[in-house]
């Protein structure tokens, strides 16, 4: 269901605390993120939010949570970019081509080490692994030489692949 609300007829603080005491029980906020800032970004400019008391900041804290249910920190953090000019969604980039340090047979060949010296502890095998590569001039070793003890840890709590 999609219900529109025009608010632009609320333009003092008075009017916003006489919507806020009727609208107690009610539970309503806008739910696509651009229209939220879109919200906060003209609630701020229109009520001059920058030039308002503490106790009437407050108000408009109240309504503007009530509209788009953010919490109060996160209205805080975006009244001030909405302030500076700045209220936009940033765009969130996964990054995709990420290149595993430490592969499948890296990882079986740990467990294999662990299991030949009767799983010793993390740093007992961390030192093995770099005397392998460097004392012993072992090449299958060279991956794993560098690797730190809390990560030998992470690896070894894998499933066997």
């Amino acid at each position: 269901m999609q219900i529109i609300m025009e608010d632009t007829h609320i333009e003092t603080i008075d009017q916003i605390r006489v919507f806020l005491s009727g609208a107690k029980k009610l539970v309503l906020w806008l739910s696509i993120i651009e229209e939220k800032y879109r919200f906060i970004d003209d609630t701020v400019y229109r009520l001059e939010y920058g030039r308002r008391k503490k106790k009437e900041k407050r108000v408009i804290i109240s309504y503007l949570k009530k509209l788009t249910g953010y919490k109060r920190t996160q209205l805080f953090r975006l009244i001030d970019r909405s302030l500076i000019g700045d209220l936009a969604r940033k765009l969130y980039v996964r990054k995709i081509d990420y290149q595993r340090i430490y592969t499948c047979h890296d990882i079986k060949l740990l467990e294999q080490t662990d299991e030949l010296h009767l799983r010793l502890n993390a740093y007992a095998t961390h030192e093995i692994m770099r005397r392998e590569y460097v004392l012993f001039h072992h090449p299958e070793f060279a991956n794993l030489s560098g690797i730190s003890v809390s990560h030998i840890n992470n690896l070894e709590s894998y499933p066997s692949v």
